[in-house]
């Protein structure tokens, strides 16, 4: 499946008319709710603790991987093709700002 187009931000009228923009986090053009941050933080989580899991989220990252944790589809679609080979840079790539 291929990446979607990028997202244009929004010009900062548009940001401050926008009603959900205190739920939203901003990564190079494309925004993550405040639900699937914490569900990004859960798998994180997931992952310190189950090494089988781990290794499937770094090298087998899969719509049915991550379809437990109920992100939308766009979050879904922008982690499986997150290019990491570590869970210290998963971890850096989902919280940059």
């Amino acid at each position: 499946m291929a990446m979607p187009e990028p997202r244009l931000l929004p010009k900062r009228e548009a940001l401050a008319n926008a009603p959900d923009i205190r739920t939203r986090r901003l990564w190079t053009g494309y925004q993550v709710s405040q639900a699937d941050q914490r569900q990004i933080d859960a798998m994180i989580g997931k992952a310190l603790l189950d090494p089988m899991f781990c290794e499937s989220l770094l090298n087998r990252r899969t719509h049915a991987l991550l379809a437990e944790f109920g992100f939308s589809h766009e979050t879904t679609v922008w982690l499986c093709n997150l290019e990491v080979t570590s869970l210290t840079e998963f971890a850096q790539a989902v919280t940059s700002p």
